[in-house]
Formats: C-alpha cells, structure tokens, sequence
C-alpha cells in the first residue's frame, strides 16, 4: 500500500540527527471553532479528501488503540466514570497476520504535534488541516485512527513509565524513573486533570468506533431510499472526524502540561461537551439506522417465503386434470386394438 508523504505539507522528516521541526503555523485572525457551522468545516475538511483506494484496516489499528486505553485506569489508580460505556475488540486478534501499521504516518504526525502544541484553537485547527492533508487518501475512519495511534504512542509511553514508577521494575527502568522523576512526581499532583483527560480520550474513542461502523453499513450496498438515515449520517463524518483530530492534538498538548512542560493548556470540557454531543448523535443515528436495516430484511424475507410459496404451491384442479390427461394418454398408448 502506498501511504500519502508529508513531505509537501509541513510535516517533519526523519533524519538521522532526528526529525527537523517544522515551521510553526502562523497565527491568524482568532476563529471561534465551536461556533462553526457543519458545513464551514465540511467544505473546509472536503479540501483535503482524495477518494481513492486505501481501504485500510483501521479496524485492527483500533484494536490496539483500545487496549493502551484500557489499561490507563487501573495504571493512573482512577474509577471509570459510572455508566461509561464499554467498546468491546472487534476481533480475537489485536492484529490481523495481514495488517500492516502505518509507522511513517504516526511518527510524522506524532512530530507535528510536539513540535506545534496545540495550545490554542488556531493552532490546533491548523496542525489538524495538515495532518488531513497527509491522510487524504485514506478513508475517514482511518484518518481517525491512524491519528489517535500518534497520540497513543505519547501516551503510552507516559502510562508505562507510571507503571514502572508503581511497581518493582527491572533496574534499568528504574534508573529512567528515577531520571524523569520530575514529571512523574507532577502527574501524582494532577490526578483529577489525568482523570479528565483519560475520560475525553475515551469518548474520542467511542466516536472513532462509531464511526467505522457507519462505513461498515455503509459498504454493505443498501439503496438509498430504503435506509435513508444511513446516508444522512455518511454526509457528517467527515464534520466528526475534523473534532476527532483537534481533539487529539488538543489531548496530545495537554500531556504537556501533565508533564509539567508547559503551562498552557485548552479547556478539556469545552471539546468533552462537543464530543459527548457528536457520540449522542451517533448513537442514535446507528440505532435508527439499525431499525431500517431490519425492515429491509423483514421485508426481503417476506418476499422470500412468498415467491417458495407459489412455486411449491400446487393448485388441486389443475394437479386432476395433469392425473386424468396422463391416465387416459397412457391407456390409449397401450390399449389393445
């Protein structure tokens, strides 16, 4: 498969003295996201997308994704919120023995949000337009997808060094504990805003895996009139898809802050509240969606068992006058002169 270059669209290079840091986006006039209609971003978002071929396994990607995720309460010592909703793997298999991981895609746009944190909406915006661009070949549910595994990468990483610091590690890990101390030692102060964060993360998630669903139903060939609702929802995915990856990178800055790197931060409610709002959205759409299909299959089913009826159907009359018109043929075929 041949995975889309950043090399065109501001998004550092590995080298080997590291990757460069691209030139920062440069501020314009402040933009109130939140504010935005569906289809200011849409046309803003459909700028970036090539249809083309890459069907890629996001689904296996999730997977993964899902796991690092799962772990984080048990590892950060924090409750799940009540009646957080539980998103099961979609196979037995983490990875597929086909799947290939876009290693390239996820170090490049794990670069472009360290080097330019999104800590306020234009930048954000911006570093979310770029990374668009990098992925526009590939499906919605993957450019969601393969920009979370960039965020997963940081925040795995920040989880298995907690992880270490809580248990008896090998030697080694522990010296690097010992080394990154200083952060560590922040994280314990800001257990509330990990929380925070772990629960956004989540949500992002649920979004993403709802997501694939709806392009999953949408490649089974339904006609348009008869589960109309599902290409209602096909025509906003590329809105959620837009507050996925500015969600990320807003999260993937706010480690950040976790850290003790920086003390610039954006609001985590403010993209909770959106969010939250989109999954409602989705939720219901799916379960409408779902209503639809089942009708169709109770309809085709009917028409099944009507069509076997009628050819196995057999009319008393017409079946006599077969029996007597066979009878009377054969006795006179073989009746004696």
């Amino acid at each position: 498969m041949a995975f889309k270059s950043f090399r065109n669209l501001d998004i550092p290079q590995p080298s080997e003295t590291g990757p460069e840091p691209t030139q920062a986006p440069q501020p314009t006039s402040p933009i109130d996201h939140f504010t935005m209609t569906s289809d200011q971003i849409t046309k803003k978002v459909h700028e970036t997308h090539v249809p083309g071929n890459e069907n890629y396994d996001a689904e296996s990607l999730f997977n993964v994704l899902l796991n690092i995720i799962k772990q984080s309460d048990q590892i950060i010592g924090i409750d799940p919120p009540k009646g957080t909703k539980q998103i099961e793997l979609a196979k037995d298999k983490l990875l597929l023995d086909n799947f290939t991981l876009p290693c390239s895609q996820i170090k490049q746009i794990g670069h472009q949000m360290i080097c330019h944190p999104a800590h306020d909406l234009n930048h954000a915006h911006q570093t979310t337009m770029i990374i668009l661009h990098g992925l526009e070949r590939y499906n919605w549910g993957a450019k969601a997808t393969i920009t979370l595994a960039a965020f997963a990468v940081e925040y795995g990483n920040l989880l298995h060094r907690a992880e270490i610091q809580a248990t008896t590690g090998a030697p080694i890990g522990k010296l690097l504990v010992q080394l990154q101390n200083h952060w560590l030692h922040g994280i314990e102060t800001k257990r509330e805003a990990f929380a925070e964060l772990n629960n956004l993360v989540k949500t992002v998630l649920q979004v993403t895996h709802s997501i694939m669903e709806l392009e999953s139903l949408s490649n089974r060939g339904y006609d348009k009139e008869r589960v109309p609702k599902l290409f209602e929802a096909i025509k906003e995915i590329p809105v959620d898809v837009y507050w996925i990856i500015i969600t990320t990178a807003v999260c993937f800055a706010y480690i950040g802050y976790l850290k003790g790197d920086s003390e610039d931060k954006l609001e985590l409610s403010l993209f909770d509240q959106k969010l939250s709002s989109i999954l409602t959205s989705l939720t219901t759409n799916v379960t409408q969606i779902r209503k639809e299909i089942d009708a169709v299959q109770d309809h085709s089913r009917h028409n099944t068992d009507l069509i076997s009826t009628e050819i196995n159907q057999v009319n008393p009359i017409s079946s006599l006058r077969w029996k007597n018109t066979f009878s009377y043929g054969t006795r006179g075929m073989y009746q004696d002169d």
